[in-house]
């Protein structure tokens, strides 16, 4: 758990809970704290399974798949670098090998800051150097920078990490069952 992470924990556990309680008030105060976790966290799976996603860029078809397959927080994560990216981000050159193509990637009227992205189509992977998928799980602006510049209309399977899809809990929760 990182330390923000904790720290939030910490904040929110002291809503319910404080120094000049018994044992068993602290039990029971712990338990509403975690059945209000798991509350919130019902609604969060409710939300992104049944709510409704307005569409807010000018890469519909893009944000659709994004919206089908991304939990709705993730999802607004990713809307944002979709607005973001394609505006602030220009694709510079493309080298092309037999395998793959390396495409720089750097923000406008910025020549310090370049990143390299790999794109190879026929697994459709993408690989980009600033890491920032590997490390979060989530696209880079530079991916979908290219993504725009490639014209994909719908988000490629390697971009969507399990835990950030809809359906993981469902699929997870299945596969404990067994």
């Amino acid at each position: 758990m990182t330390t923000s992470r904790c720290e939030a924990f910490h904040s929110h556990l002291a809503k319910f809970v404080n120094l000049r309680i018994c044992f068993t008030d602290f039990v029971e105060q712990f338990q509403r704290c975690l059945s209000y976790f798991c509350f919130r966290e019902i609604e969060a799976d409710f939300d992104s399974d049944y709510g409704v996603v307005t569409l807010q860029s000018g890469l519909h078809s893009l944000e659709r798949s994004a919206s089908k397959v991304f939990t709705k927080t993730i999802f607004h994560m990713f809307r944002c670098m979709l607005i973001r990216a394609p505006t602030v981000m220009r694709v510079r050159e493309c080298h092309e090998t037999s395998l793959y193509s390396i495409y720089s990637v750097l923000k406008y009227c910025d020549c310090g800051s370049i990143c390299h992205v790999c794109y190879c189509p026929s697994t459709f992977e993408f690989k980009c150097s600033c890491l920032r998928m590997e490390s979060f799980g989530l696209p880079c602006d530079h991916i979908v920078t290219l993504l725009v510049e490639l014209d994909f209309s719908e988000i490629p399977k390697c971009l969507v990490l399990d835990w950030w899809k809809k359906k993981c809990k469902k699929v997870y929760s299945w596969k404990i069952c067994r």
